[in-house]
């Protein structure tokens, strides 16, 4: 009897032994992929230098302690038990409210005033960030903040009771606010417009499983910014002609995100999430104004439903100013490969975005990278950049090198390189719009003196019932977008202003001649631009 136990326990203990296998085999006790950021092991490569070594080794039982069969059943089973039994999360950074309302660390933190930057560092910020602001609007580029809403603001009555107990009288949203205020600063607060909309709103603002707002929510802010973009800017944007709200039970990832990464087994209870269908409109008086957005999820909400397209002319986001999205795809080229001066003084409006859960890294480096092109002059960025150089040994390294080489100083030649560098780095330019008045002036002259473009203009203004002359501006600005306007104009133009920048003599040049024709030098650098990508086109 006792030898049977033994067997019976041996046996047993061997079976247990293969039973992942088994069920990694036949695909027993399967479960939905674990969601979230974690490491992946793969099997690795057996080779005898691994072996003796004991890599191999350790590689593979990391490998088979994260592939073995029903792995993803039994964790999302055990974090199922721990949810119904306790009424919480092991996932990093969830936190389960009241009636099962979820959120984010991240935005619980900013919201209790946990990681207030400081009034400080907030009053530094907002200063730069007017002068940013003005020097820009003198170039016609209109720079916006948006604080987006958060759900724990929005929603804070369902979490955690400590958390409203422990709320400190200071927060980053609440002092950034009264900053932007006080300092003139372009600011749309959606965080409290939402709040204020919050009894009297038909449809949800925000979902109970996640983190972001609703679709609907997501329309609301996006139709907020446009209007405020055609009153700061005097223009009349596309309209919307239809909108339809929806409830559906299937929820995209974004509005049960939070659940998501709690991996459990099984799905919880939502009401249902409000979705649109949109239609618009836009007529011959009306426009896109080129809008570049910098940001961190929460423009990926509105890009997500491609509404910039819809109202701007381009959908550019820059994700923590960090990666660029175009049109929601991510381009090899990142921020840092691009000129950060060109990019902000091409667009017509700057929209700097954030969500309640990243206030505490607002503006995402944004002055760091603008304030030295935008409020510098030549001399406090010398000064800037020399400081810079002599921090720098691969820099200073590099200037003893090209000094013995080129037969001068290390001083003239480190003044050589900070020249090159405020040239190619930290000046910007932009066509100024005399430059741009006169050339869609040229087409003017074009369309009266060609019988075929003269006669099909008048045409249109009779079928528009407006005058000839209305029609021919018309006629002239589209000429003008379609010959230096398109992405691949304005790509290969980027492209000779690079070259410009990197030639001192040719940029000596256009300086006398902006002195000669009584003009600004962007004014020139604009002429002189047209003409090689004139010349490149054979016109």
């Amino acid at each position: 009897m006792k030898k049977a136990i033994l067997y019976a326990m041996y046996f047993s203990i061997l079976g247990l032994l293969f039973l992942p296998h088994l069920l990694k085999r036949k695909n027993i006790l399967t479960s939905e992929e674990l969601k979230g950021k974690f490491e992946v092991f793969n099997k690795p490569q057996r080779t005898l230098s691994t072996i003796k070594s004991g890599e191999y080794q350790e590689k593979f039982n990391a490998y088979v302690d994260h592939n073995f069969g029903g792995r993803t059943f039994l964790i999302r089973t055990l974090n199922q038990l721990k949810f119904f039994l306790f009424h919480q999360s092991d996932a990093p950074g969830v936190v389960v409210g009241k009636y099962n309302y979820l959120y984010i660390s991240s935005y619980t933190n900013n919201y209790m005033g946990l990681n207030f930057v400081g009034f400080e560092k907030i009053d530094e910020t907002v200063k730069k960030l007017k002068q940013i602001q003005d020097s820009l609007k003198k170039l016609d580029v209109d720079l916006l903040i948006v604080f987006a809403p958060g759900k724990a603001s929005f929603y804070n009555e369902f979490l955690p009771e400590y958390m409203n107990r422990q709320k400190k009288q200071f927060n980053n949203h609440s002092v950034y606010s009264a900053a932007f205020i006080k300092y003139g600063v372009n600011y749309i607060d959606l965080n409290s417009w939402f709040l204020a909309q919050k009894r009297s709103s038909r449809y949800a603002l925000y979902p109970e499983l996640g983190v972001h707002y609703t679709p609907h929510g997501t329309f609301l802010s996006t139709d907020t910014i446009v209007r405020y973009v055609e009153k700061k800017r005097n223009i009349d944007l596309p309209d919307v002609s239809k909108y339809t709200v929806y409830l559906s039970d299937s929820l995209r990832e974004q509005e049960h995100d939070v659940e998501e990464l709690m991996n459990l087994q099984q799905a919880m209870f939502h009401q249902p999430v409000p979705y649109f269908k949109l239609e618009t409109q836009k007529n011959d008086n009306q426009v896109k104004p080129d809008l570049l957005a910098i940001g961190d999820s929460y423009w990926w909400q509105i890009t997500g439903l491609d509404l910039p397209n819809r109202f701007f002319k381009r959908d550019v986001y820059w994700y923590y100013n960090n990666s660029v999205y175009i049109n929601n795809v991510k381009q090899e080229k990142a921020v840092g490969g691009l000129h950060y001066g060109d990019e902000i003084l091409g667009r017509d409006v700057v929209v700097i975005m954030a969500s309640e859960a990243t206030y505490d890294l607002f503006p995402y480096g944004f002055i760091e990278k603008a304030f030295p092109v935008f409020c510098m002059n030549r001399d406090q960025k010398s000064e800037m950049l020399k400081k810079q150089a002599k921090n720098d040994s691969n820099w200073m390294a590099d200037v003893k090198q090209k000094a013995v080489k080129n037969n001068i100083s290390e001083e003239a030649q480190l003044m050589k390189d900070i020249e090159y560098v405020i040239n190619t780095d930290l000046t910007a330019y932009k066509a100024p719009k005399q430059f741009i008045d006169s050339v869609v002036h040229s087409y003017r002259n074009i369309i009266v003196n060609n019988a075929e473009w003269y006669a099909a203009v008048k045409k249109k203004a009779a079928e528009k019932y407006i005058s000839v002359a209305e029609q021919i501006d018309l006629d002239a600005v589209y000429g003008y977008g379609m010959d230096y306007g398109t992405e691949e104009a304005i790509e290969k133009m980027n492209q000779i202003k690079t070259e410009i920048r990197k030639n001192n003599q040719q940029l000596l040049e256009i300086s006398i001649r902006a002195t000669q024709t009584n003009s600004s030098f962007n004014e020139a650098m604009a002429w002189e631009i047209k003409r090689l990508y004139d010349l490149q086109k054979g016109k």
